[in-house]
């Protein structure tokens, strides 16, 4: 009888739909409390994945999108280009020089109202993001944003397998990005965890900045139809998606 309650449980939980950052978060606790989570020897779990909520409501801005099949997912699962800024380091050039599909993608970002800069660097946002005197960022069909209710960056690397140097990247992201967010907006950075990204020490950069963690959630790439990962530089070594192991850290300013 026992163990027929414990698959109830556990049935129930698989078919919850939550739609806020909080409620997805509590599903996920609830799944490893149930025996969902089932971790293993290198902290990865294998449950049931539960993920960020991006609304069309919202004010998003990305940075480091290589090939932008990350920003055409997200356009497909909010539903609509609108209040996005999104952004590569790399010039336009060098971005349909590197990828193949980035011309067809960036025709469908513009057909969704999304807006796209080049040649933006995530440390650098004062200096790098296109804005106007009043220190605000022209959108597509009139619109302006002056700062983000979400700033995203997946995966962030500077393709050098040096702990220091990502840790630097990761602070200095962190200092970059904070003015530009919203009252109660979040900061999302997403990593593998496991080694070496474990030891770049995401919480610890973030703190550095007077950012504190308010969440971690899993990530899920089927959540953003399309969406294949790229290194920006073809010289790194080759990064392998495991499913299990990739974490969302939402960060906010602390109160």
């Amino acid at each position: 009888k026992q163990r027929r309650d414990q698959q109830r449980r556990r049935s129930s939980l698989t078919h919850l739909q939550p739609t806020s950052l909080a409620a997805r978060a509590v599903a996920s606790s609830r799944s490893a409390s149930s025996g969902g989570g089932g971790g293993g020897g290198d902290g990865c779990g294998s449950g049931r994945l539960w993920v960020t909520n991006y609304t069309s409501r919202q004010s998003i801005l990305v940075v480091g999108d290589g090939d932008f099949s990350f920003s055409r997912g997200l356009v497909q699962h909010r539903g609509s280009g609108r209040l996005l800024v999104l952004t590569a380091y790399d010039s336009r050039a060098v971005t349909l020089a590197k990828y193949q599909v980035a011309e067809r993608i960036l025709g469908e970002l513009e057909k969704a109202d999304a807006s796209v800069f080049f040649g933006v660097d995530a440390t650098r946002l004062d200096r790098t993001l296109p804005r106007s005197e009043d220190n605000r960022i022209k959108l597509r069909k009139g619109s302006m944003a002056a700062a983000f209710d979400r700033i995203v960056f997946n995966f962030p690397h500077t393709g050098k397998q040096r702990v220091h140097l990502n840790r630097n990247l990761l602070r200095n992201f962190f200092a970059s990005a904070k003015p530009w967010l919203k009252q109660g907006g979040e900061i999302h950075v997403t990593l593998k965890e496991r080694l070496p990204y474990t030891g770049w020490n995401v919480e610890e950069q973030a703190t550095l900045n007077d950012l504190q963690l308010k969440v971690k959630l899993d990530f899920d790439p089927d959540e953003f139809p399309g969406y294949h990962h790229h290194t920006t530089d073809p010289t790194a070594v080759k990064f392998e998606l495991d499913r299990h192991c990739l974490k969302t850290f939402v960060f906010v300013e602390k109160q």
